[in-house]
Parts: C-alpha cells; structure tokens; sequence
C-alpha cells in the first residue's frame, strides 16, 4: 500500500473525543480516563492513576504507533518528550533503537549508518530526504 506524503497525512487531535478513543485500547484495564493519560503524558497534570508522566509517555510509546504519537503530541511536542532515558525505559530493543533514532533525527544530532546495510541506508536516506526538509530539519548523517 502507497502512503501518502509525510506532512499531508496526519493531523494532529485536538478533541477529546478523538483523543479519548485512541487511547483507550492502552489504558482497557485501568480504571482511568484515557484522555487523563494524555493530560499526564502531555505535562498538563501530575498523575492519573498509577501513572506519571514517564510511565504514560513508555505506555503510550509502547503501544502506540508512530502517526498516532504524531497526531496526539505534533513533531514539536515529540521532539521534547523523546529523551534518552524515556527511550532507554521501553522494554523492546528494536522499540529503543528505533526511537532513538528518530530521538537524534528530530534534536538534530548527527545519525550514524554505520553497521547498516547499504540498501536499509539507501532507502532510510531517501525516506529522510523526502520527508525532513518539510519539518525545516537539517538532517547530518555520515557512512
């Protein structure tokens, strides 16, 4: 399936409505708002529930795909909330190298391709350019 252009494809939620029902299915067997989840996560309030912050922010990382992290906090809000010890806290490996990478793609730090093959560099290099220019990054990457 083709998708669409990076930046025409989402939007990010506003509603409580919508937000509530994204976050649902993560927060089903917790006697808890979904949308207070996103309350906590976004630093609006201290706690909900069992959760803090970080522990929303693992939560909603973990269960959550990259358009819906995208269309709940927007590029700005995602660049703030991936640190290095929330993406050291995910349980999966592949989850942690993951956002860690696209933690240094959007702090603008330099990416290493180092150890990649060249064709997952060559197609990373081209999703790269075609999608980091429209968010007014500088993407630095090295072979």
């Amino acid at each position: 399936m083709m998708r669409k252009p990076f930046g025409k494809q989402w939007k990010q939620l506003t509603e409580k409505t919508q937000i509530r029902s994204l976050l649902h299915a993560i927060v089903w067997d917790y006697d808890i708002d979904p949308y207070e989840l996103f309350e906590v996560a976004a630093g609006k309030k201290e706690q909900a529930g069992s959760f803090t912050r970080e522990k929303a922010l693992i939560r909603m990382i973990e269960y959550l795909g990259w358009y819906d992290l995208l269309q709940l906090f927007g590029l700005a809000g995602l660049t703030e909330l991936f640190t290095k010890d929330i993406i050291s806290r995910l349980r999966h490996t592949e989850l942690q190298e993951k956002y860690e990478f696209v933690r240094q793609v959007l702090q603008e730090e330099t990416v290493s391709f180092s150890g990649w093959s060249p064709e997952y560099r060559k197609n990373s290099v081209a999703c790269f350019h075609s999608h980091i220019a429209e968010f007014g990054l500088r993407c630095t990457y090295s072979f």
